[in-house]
């Protein structure tokens, strides 16, 4: 069976919310058939990053990636939506390490050849009505995969860099669900940039499983 004949109740199985339909018909249009959905106990955000691992079988704390949206603040009056990917108002961006904001400042003013003058920039967290506005989930459910708006996405170069052979999990839009998938199928399906935007700081447990 080709993955565009497979329906999202036949990959899962019986029992899966609307929001796993409705992510699971979007991942295997986009050609993404190795992925899992994973519920979490409701004290999971409370929980250190190993429990967090443990409960979810990452391969370690860094395949824990965090999803959000960030506003240009400083763009220019014409800019108010994602119509033109190189000059967005909004980037979704996911990471698992300390952002940088100046990296990613520097990125976005070089994504459209250095055009647009520097003073036009300044990423921020988007507030959380404008995130729920454009992605259709709330707080700790934020994901990229069914988002309501085509938001550019951003994913780490330490993701990026992790064994091909292992999922690295999201949120998936509901608070107590995540999906895992691998990396190299996430950046085709979503055209992903692959950036340099957390601090160069690394520990050694992360540089092991790099290497």
């Amino acid at each position: 069976m080709r993955p565009e004949d497979t329906t999202p109740a036949e990959h899962m199985g019986e029992g899966a919310s609307p929001t796993q339909l409705r992510l699971a018909q979007e991942l295997l249009s986009r050609g993404v058939t190795r992925f899992a959905f994973q519920r979490v106990p409701e004290p999971y955000y409370s929980w250190p990053l190993e429990g967090r691992r443990q409960a979810l079988g990452a391969a370690s704390v860094y395949h824990l990636c965090k999803s959000m949206v960030m506003v240009n603040t400083k763009a220019h009056a014409s800019v108010t939506d994602c119509s033109d990917p190189l000059n967005p108002k909004y980037y979704m961006i996911i990471y698992a390490a300390r952002l940088n904001a100046e990296k990613l400042k520097a990125w976005a003013h070089a994504l459209k050849n250095s055009e647009i003058p520097k003073k036009y920039y300044n990423l921020r967290l988007a507030p959380e009505e404008d995130s729920g506005r454009l992605t259709g989930f709330i707080h700790n459910a934020v994901t990229p995969i069914g988002s309501l708006a085509q938001i550019p996405t951003v994913l780490s170069h330490r993701i990026a860099a992790l064994p091909e052979d292992t999922f690295f999990w999201l949120g998936a839009g509901e608070v107590d669900l995540k999906v895992g998938l691998y990396v190299k199928d996430f950046v085709r399906a979503y055209g992903a940039h692959v950036v340099d935007c957390t601090y160069d700081e690394v520990p050694e447990d992360l540089q092991s499983i790099s290497d």
